[in-house]
């Protein structure tokens, strides 16, 4: 086996973590759903609005990656107004309108993606929060 083949990755994904009293009502609303038999709500903590999936990648990265993910952006205000069940059984809250603000700043990590050498999804960025 090669040296390669054994080296250390990490599951990585670019996302928005909320805070404590965004988490707290994110919470509350996925706790005042009736899940079905067999559901996983997401536990409170993990709850966070992905931009980016990335998956396993060599861990020695992480310092490069981290300083070329630093990019601008302005505030923006994300309304999750609409509950979701997705194809595959994810249950997700998302918005009835993409903000500008978010749309340019997965724009902008989609671009320190590819100057990285990573391929950003090619499918269109659905804003969600997964709930189950």
């Amino acid at each position: 086996m090669d040296e390669q083949a054994k080296a250390p990755t990490t599951r990585l994904f670019l996302a928005l973590w909320p805070e404590p009293g965004v988490r707290h009502l994110l919470a509350e609303w996925r706790h005042a759903w009736a899940w079905p038999k067999g559901a996983a709500p997401v536990h409170a903590g993990k709850l966070h609005l992905t931009l980016h999936f990335l998956g396993a990648l060599p861990s020695e990265r992480l310092p490069e990656l981290l300083d070329g993910f630093a990019v601008p952006f302005a505030p923006f205000r994300l309304d999750l107004t609409r509950a979701a069940l997705w194809h595959n059984g994810i249950a997700v809250l998302e918005p009835d309108l993409t903000p500008p603000g978010l749309a340019a700043l997965h724009l902008r990590l989609s671009g320190a993606l590819a100057a990285l050498g990573l391929q950003p999804e090619a499918r269109r960025y659905p804003p969600h929060v997964s709930m189950a």
